[in-house]
């Protein structure tokens, strides 16, 4: 018996985008399933990541945390499964666009410098 689910479209302007770099070379990554409670349905673009434990991704918690990369795309969250998605790992963020989910990534102990943090751009 095959089991038949529906995507979920969700609208997403990307607003936190500060330009087109890093959009067309994302690396895939596991995101580790165990880690998205925060989330109901949907993990929306541009939440921060870090890199978990067996090489699975999850998003920042801490501000020791050691930036990894964005979420460039919406991903569905079905139970605790993980989810194969892409990773935006450098470019220029708008951190005033970030989803209000995101950690605030202008308070890490230590900045990742493949990324461009941008405010009121």
């Amino acid at each position: 018996m095959r089991i038949e689910r529906k995507k979920k479209f969700v609208k997403d302007p990307q607003a936190w985008l500060g330009s087109a770099t890093g959009t067309t070379d994302a690396s895939t990554i596991t995101l580790d399933g165990t880690t998205l409670s925060a989330f109901t349905d949907v993990i929306p673009s541009g939440v921060p990541l870090k890199e978990g434990d067996g090489g699975k991704y999850e998003p920042l918690t801490d501000i020791g945390d050691a930036l990894a990369g964005f979420l460039l795309t919406p991903q569905e969250v079905i139970g605790t499964e993980d989810i194969a998605a892409p990773l935006m790992w450098h470019g220029a963020i708008r951190v005033d666009r970030l989803p209000d989910t995101a950690f605030d990534v202008t308070t890490l102990t230590e900045a990742n410098p493949r990324f461009d943090l941008r405010k009121d751009v």
